[in-house]
């Protein structure tokens, strides 16, 4: 890894030295290759220049001016053509006229007629050779300069080797200044490499070595800060985890660490008696031989959220409560011994189905005699009482009646038979049969429903928990409307129940605990209105029985929603 990123940062240096240098002399070399085309072409115009000025005072075209050709041609290398305009040669200072061709097709000829003067390179009859032109347009004729130039190179040996003397001097400092640059760049990354493998191993990480003042030393910094508070997290981490296993050992109900890839992390001696595990080795599904228990696990590993089911075990019922940590890829199991409470709690189920039972044939038969004594009676202040005993029978009635309701829906012994019902049918009847009761209350009651499917439920339950819950909207609402909505929400499928009112409204103090057995918001309306505190209990638990659920909204002064969803 060092010699790698070492290399990797040198040899970058050394690669862009060299090729900053390289890229000097090309360019170097280039600006030299101008300067002597400009000095050839410049060389060439200066005796063009001067031919074409003498040339407007010569009329001997073949004597003296010809010689002057001639000894310019010698003097300066540059050979001297004067082309007529129709392209003919009328003189040249190395040829005879006639044996050169019409000059009408040669590109410095064209342009320098066109535009008065020209440059251009060709290559010569001689190999390696190129002729630089140079033609200017007279007042009479075409003056070309040429020049041929064999084996061109513009740079000599001695500059040659003064570039490479430029390109050694150079090249030494930057070699030297590729090892300190490289060393400054690699030292931090060593460094933050060095805490890096600390952290990674978990040993304490010491005072960064790299001490710099800029930002990189304070990224080492910073770094190192991290580190210390991980090792110190992830320590505290390891505290918390063995106490908690100390906690698991010692704690007096079944608790196990499951690892989402199978394997039984930790458990106490509760959990290994009351799951059975015989072996040691395995993936959890192998030692747990409870299918509820194992389906449990599963779903949670499956949807990635807690669940919680009620399980009988070795002649025992627990509660099950399954919370995932994915973050370690764990499950917590939790199991909570719920046998003796069941037991109570069937135990006090029995006694007030029994009492409601037996309190039943003597309230009948007192109701029986106090509807005979109202009959009879004709005495005024007689009949007050005899009306007072008989609202209070009529409300020990209808708690004896809820009381069997509820009993009878908590028996998980008694099976429900769930056939095809007719929602929609449903909330007519009740709409119904409450009419006329809000209408003389003053109230506006509404029923809005649209291509409700059929469900699988108990009619008769159906039934009650509807008109519980339109009989508490009336009760306590004494001006506005009632409305009652059914839809169909096939996104979950599901079918929504809604009754929502503009009564008195609950507290939200009141709202947890309205679906409690007993519970009344508002005691002293419910005794005028005959309340038992059952009703909204009834509704939760029929709910309940048809795997739905309920939600309910209010505002007191501004009414209440209950919202029921069954699934469709």
């Amino acid at each position: 890894m060092k010699t790698r990123f070492f290399a990797k940062i040198f040899f970058g240096y050394i690669f862009l030295i060299v090729f900053l240098l390289t890229l000097y002399i090309l360019l170097t070399i280039n600006n030299s290759k101008k300067q002597q085309i400009s000095l050839i072409y410049e060389k060439i115009k200066n005796a063009v220049d001067i031919v074409g000025t003498v040339a407007e005072s010569f009329t001997d075209t073949q004597g003296k001016f010809h010689k002057l050709l001639q000894e310019i041609d010698k003097k300066t290398g540059v050979r001297i053509t004067i082309i007529a305009f129709s392209g003919e040669v009328l003189l040249d200072s190395e040829s005879e006229p006639s044996s050169m061709e019409n000059q009408s097709e040669s590109p410095e000829f064209k342009r320098a007629l066109e535009y008065g003067y020209a440059k251009a390179i060709r290559w010569g009859s001689i190999p390696e050779t190129q002729v630089f032109y140079y033609a200017k347009k007279s007042s009479r004729f075409i003056v070309r300069g040429s020049c041929p130039i064999e084996n061109l190179s513009f740079i000599g040996t001695s500059r040659l080797n003064q570039f490479y003397r430029i390109f050694l001097i150079l090249f030494l400092p930057g070699l030297l200044f590729s090892v300190f640059l490289s060393y400054f760049v690699y030292s931090p990354v060593r460094e933050i490499l060095r805490i890096s493998e600390k952290i990674k191993s978990g040993n304490d990480i010491i005072k960064p070595i790299v001490m710099r003042k800029d930002e990189i030393g304070k990224i080492i910094e910073n770094i190192a800060e991290i580190g210390n508070k991980s090792q110190q997290i992830k320590k505290t981490e390891e505290t918390i985890k063995d106490k908690f296993i100390n906690f698991i050992k010692v704690v007096d109900f079944p608790v196990a660490i499951i690892k989402v890839d199978g394997d039984i992390q930790n458990c106490n001696d509760f959990f290994r008696q009351i799951v059975e595990i015989e072996k040691e080795t395995g993936y959890w599904w192998e030692k747990i031989k409870n299918f509820e228990l194992s389906r449990l696990i599963k779903e949670t590993i499956d949807k990635k959220e807690p669940a919680e089911k009620e399980l009988k075990l070795k002649e025992k019922i627990f509660v099950c409560k399954t919370i995932p940590f994915f973050e370690n890829d764990e499950i917590f199991v939790l199991m909570f011994d719920i046998t003796t409470a069941k037991s109570l709690d069937k135990k006090r189920k029995e006694f007030l189905t029994a009492i409601s039972h037996e309190l039943k044939t003597p309230l009948t038969a007192i109701k029986g005699y106090i509807e005979t004594l109202k009959e009879e009676t004709t005495d005024p202040e007689k009949q007050k009482y005899i009306d007072i005993i008989f609202h209070n029978t009529e409300r020990m009635s209808r708690i004896l009646q809820d009381i069997i309701t509820l009993s009878k829906l908590e028996n998980p012994e008694i099976e429900v038979e769930m056939l095809p019902v007719d929602l929609e049918k449903i909330a007519k009847n009740v709409f119904s049969l409450y009419e006329k009761r809000a209408l003389k209350k003053g109230l506006f009651i509404s029923l809005r429903s649209q291509n409700i499917p059929l469900i699988k439920g108990d009619e008769f339950k159906l039934e009650q928990m509807l008109i519980n819950l339109v009989d508490n909207a009336i009760k306590y609402t004494e001006k506005g409307k009632i409305e009652i909505t059914l839809e169909y929400r096939q996104d979950i499928k599901s079918i929504r129940i809604e009754i929502a009112d503009t009564g008195i409204g609950i507290g939200k103090e009141h709202l947890p605990y309205i679906f409690e057995k007993f519970y009344v918001a508002d005691k002293s309306r419910s005794r005028n209105t005959g309340g038992t505190g059952l009703g909204l209990a009834i509704v939760k638990d029929i709910v309940l029985l048809h795997n739905g659920r309920i939600e309910v909204e209010s505002t007191p002064g501004f009414g209440t929603r209950f919202i029921v969803y069954l699934p469709a």
